[in-house]
């Protein structure tokens, strides 16, 4: 049962500019928005990152061997998603 004063947001998403390298925190999740893609759990296919903003991400969490989310934006018009860009069940 959850309380009245229980904050059920959504813990934030950080993707890092494409010129600096912004601090996560170690239970944060680097979220990677892709476009007219949608993955399933255990299959393996190429995507491809074309935004500076998701290719900055990918290189941090290569460099800090740690996982990435890949969230579907929910219009592919959009450059710069946002939190409300994305679904909110992603791979």
């Amino acid at each position: 049962m959850s309380s009245a004063n229980e904050d059920t947001t959504p813990a934030p998403t950080i993707t890092p500019s494409p010129d600096q390298s912004t601090p996560i925190p170690g239970d944060a999740l680097i979220i990677v928005p892709v476009r007219n893609t949608v993955l399933f759990p255990g299959v393996v296919i190429p995507i491809t990152i074309g935004r500076p903003k998701s290719i900055a991400a990918a290189q941090q969490a290569v460099r800090e061997q740690r996982p990435i989310g890949i969230l579907l934006q929910r219009s592919a018009e959009v450059n710069e998603p946002g939190p409300d860009d994305l679904y909110r069940v992603g791979t």
